[in-house]
């Protein structure tokens, strides 16, 4: 993907440069922004990290003030030193008015393009399009180094409660973007920042899964780390729980090791006229990062964070009267909703500690793990409790267990990972 802000409240320019960036076929029309002011200008480069910015000399504060040079030089230079923006890699002046020499050895000194877009002439079109080409060739030798395009990606299995709780949570409605990735038309992916305990704004993207299963979220995954390059992966949502007499509805849980409940050996039962089958389990498994768990062990008795989030469900639905606790402890990955005590009671039994049963937390650690490269830094799966896998099994508990899992999980993201 390459993005681009331009910056400018000519309508003739403005349709312009859209129709010159549109001949490029690695630019997509849904990547090109348009920021009217100098007010539009920051809050489009608060959101979102541009390749290029072409920048107008003379710009209104405001839509419908009277442009001026002084806005626009105060935006390049906001551009340059506000460490409350997404800096963009590359910014051209482009102007129809004649720049002043201060001008034009500000954008000299910063080794930056200033293009006179004269009335009835091109000339401009070959220099910018010198610069494409040679932004281009770097972008895509970037994309073979280790560095990384988000902070943070959540994937969750399904739209409703999960998704939709999610996005809730972590920010206001309207501050979700959808974004249009080239050739993926499966997914929907939607991305928003969200600023830090130490001020620093950090770039999220989420999606969810057309379906639940392994399978189906080691192929959403896959995608997510091609697409966007994420250096943390998490998953939210609702899973269910295995020990009745110290976890509760709603309890989060965080798995510490996640395991393919369904991977060994199936063969016949012992005696030829016994019609049950044997599973002889040979589980495979991915560990989370000791580091990631120390965070979480630290917040389990960190009593005001989960009063907190038990208080900040305002949602109408299901809420237990229990006191809101964090668990610890290997996760199950059934590649079907278990609603079985003996088949739970059979998994503990290989397991002992066995704290959680799910669908597809072993098929995002499969697909981080084998990913292409930059790998993520961190997967973990933060889930909570929406049911014990037994016959009273429902979804009563599901919209509040999706809220706690993802409010966990902006506590963590705000004031506990580095960036």
């Amino acid at each position: 993907m390459f993005s681009v802000l331009i910056i400018d409240d000519t309508d003739g320019k403005v349709k312009a440069l859209r129709e010159f960036f549109e001949r490029f076929d690695f630019i997509d029309a849904n990547d090109i922004d348009v920021a009217e002011s100098y007010n539009s200008a920051i809050r489009f480069l608060g959101d979102k990290m541009y390749d290029l910015v072409i920048l107008d000399l003379f710009l209104p504060l405001q839509k419908g003030d009277t442009p001026s040079a002084e806005h626009g030089m105060s935006l390049f230079k906001c551009i340059r030193n506000d460490e409350d923006i997404f800096r963009p890699l590359y910014i051209v002046g482009f102007t129809k008015e004649i720049p002043t020499d201060a001008q034009r050895d500000e954008f000299k000194k910063n080794m930056w393009f200033l293009i006179e877009s004269k009335e009835n002439s091109n000339q401009w079109q070959e220099a910018l399009g010198n610069l494409m080409g040679h932004m281009r060739n770097a972008k895509l030798g970037l994309q073979n180094t280790m560095c990384y395009d988000y902070d943070v990606a959540i994937i969750t299995a399904l739209q409703v409660p999960e998704n939709d709780m999610l996005k809730q949570v972590i920010t206001e409605q309207d501050k979700w973007r959808l974004l249009a990735v080239k050739h993926d038309l499966c997914t929907s992916y939607y991305s928003t920042t969200l600023q830090t305990s130490k001020h620093n704004n950090i770039k999220i993207v989420t999606c969810f899964s057309n379906q639940m299963g392994g399978e189906a979220i080691s192929s959403l995954t896959t995608k997510v780390i091609y697409h966007f390059r994420p250096k943390y992966v998490f998953m939210t949502g609702i899973m269910a729980a295995t020990k009745h007499e110290n976890v509760n509805l709603g309890d989060i849980i965080v798995a510490q090791e996640v395991f393919n409940g369904a991977s060994g050996k199936i063969k016949d039962g012992a005696k030829k006229q016994d019609a049950k089958i044997q599973l002889i389990p040979d589980f495979k498994h991915f560990n989370t990062d000791p580091s990631f768990l120390n965070i979480v062990s630290n917040l389990k008795n960190n009593k005001s964070l989960l009063h907190d989030i038990v208080d900040g469900f305002t949602s109408e639905g299901y809420k237990p009267d229990t006191e809101l606790q964090i668990h610890t402890g290997p996760v199950a990955s059934m590649p079907a909703v278990v609603v079985s005590t003996k088949l739970v009671n059979s998994l503990v039994g290989h397991v002992r500690k066995l704290v959680g049963i799910e669908m597809e937390s072993y098929g995002m650690f499969y697909a981080a793990e084998n990913s292409v490269e930059p790998r993520p830094k961190l997967v973990a799966t933060i889930k909570s409790v929406s049911d014990f896998a037994d016959a009273q099994k429902n979804d009563s508990c599901q919209l509040y267990a999706s809220y706690t899992s993802a409010a966990l999980l902006k506590y963590i993201l705000i004031h506990m990972l580095p960036y």
